[in-house]
């Protein structure tokens, strides 16, 4: 549980690193309670939103453990949120 709650944080630091520090499109920066970038936190959320779903399509959702699907989400949230915030820096070009 404990490296697949600092998953989630990596994956959430990663999406900040990828949009804002990259350097590859100029950002203006909205803040949410003062401290968390607002695009980034609603690409995030967006993105943990998501993996159940697509889990539930591909029949792969198994609520009965709860454990290992919030492990499940942890491992597939760096992979979406990585997708997600390039495919937001991508897409408005």
């Amino acid at each position: 549980m404990t490296r697949a709650t600092i998953l989630l944080a990596f994956s959430y630091v990663l999406i900040i690193i990828l949009m804002y520090e990259t350097g590859y499109r100029e950002i203006k920066e909205k803040r949410l309670l003062g401290i968390l970038p607002k695009r980034a936190t609603a690409i995030f959320f967006t993105s943990i939103i998501m993996i159940p779903i697509i889990f539930f399509l591909f029949n792969q959702l198994n609520l009965s453990n709860l454990t290992e699907l919030y492990k499940q989400i942890a491992v597939t949230s760096v992979l979406a949120s990585v997708g997600a915030g390039t495919a937001d820096l991508i897409g408005r070009d």
